[in-house]
């Protein structure tokens, strides 16, 4: 975050400083101050950004992971304790993922896009919170078999697919063995409707905003904002206990989720 390492910036410089973030494949760039941007430098950074017909994400404040990969984070990782809890396969997370508004790939099919590598690395910044320290060892136990074996996904030829024709490319992967959809996919979409409401609660961005940072880089028609209003507030608070009973969320993470879903009446 810019607040992080602003201290190597002058004093006099310190206004022009900010974060201009891309996304990989987006048309979605993040744009967050920091305690010493000026506004007029979030101003000229947004107006360029619609020069190069961007979409523009100004942020209120900072918030680590910004908004989307705060949102995607924590997909990815239910993702990785499903299929190492022996919820699901790799496929069939990914194809219950990718059966919601005709998407493209899932999320073991974007961390391979990003890298295992990458995804390693992420989880090496220690986070205050009790599901952190639990979810890690798990995690690792995962990811580093394939780290070890240099299958860093598709830069590398192979990760948790085989490339450059991943089977999540084929076609008619999404028709085939998809009894289990609906679980999965559950327990996904409320992940990414956790990490939602969470930044709208601290107040890092709307809900308009947020929904609108995910269809756009996600190319997808709903946001989560729009997932929760389909579904009612009050059945997701349902969905949300049951999830929590079974472990898959923590009562720190869901307490100011179920909170706000009650303040606003969502």
């Amino acid at each position: 975050m810019v607040s992080d390492i602003q201290d190597v910036v002058t004093a006099s410089r310190g206004g022009l400083f900010a974060a201009l973030h891309s996304h990989l494949g987006s048309v979605l760039i993040d744009i967050v101050g920091g305690p010493r941007t000026t506004q007029n430098t979030v101003d000229i950074l947004e107006r360029y950004v619609l020069s190069l017909n961007g979409v523009p994400l100004v942020l209120k404040k900072e918030s680590p992971g910004y908004v989307l990969n705060a949102m995607l984070g924590p997909v990815l990782g239910t993702a990785m304790l499903m299929r190492q809890a022996n919820v699901a396969t790799i496929e069939n997370i990914d194809r219950a993922w990718m059966s919601q508004g005709d998407l493209a790939i899932g999320p073991f099919g974007l961390m391979d896009l990003f890298g295992l590598n990458v995804i390693h690395d992420s989880w090496q910044h220690p986070k205050p919170t009790p599901e952190y320290r639990a979810n890690k060892p798990k995690i690792m136990a995962l990811i580093m078999p394939y780290i070890e074996n240099g299958e860093l996904g598709a830069k590398a030829g192979k990760g948790f697919y085989n490339y450059p024709n991943p089977a999540y490319a084929q076609q008619g992967f999404k028709e085939s063995n998809n009894s289990d959809l609906a679980p999965n996919l559950a327990l996904l979409s409320s992940a990414l409707i956790n990490g939602a409401v969470v930044l709208a609660a601290n107040e890092i961005a709307t809900p308009e905003i947020i929904d609108n940072a995910w269809k756009v880089s996600m190319v997808t028609p709903q946001g989560p904002f729009e997932l929760l209003q389909a579904m009612g507030g009050k059945a997701y608070l349902t969905r949300l206990d049951a999830q929590l009973a079974g472990g898959w969320f923590g009562a720190e993470l869901t307490l100011p989720v179920k909170d706000y879903i009650k303040q606003y009446h969502l």
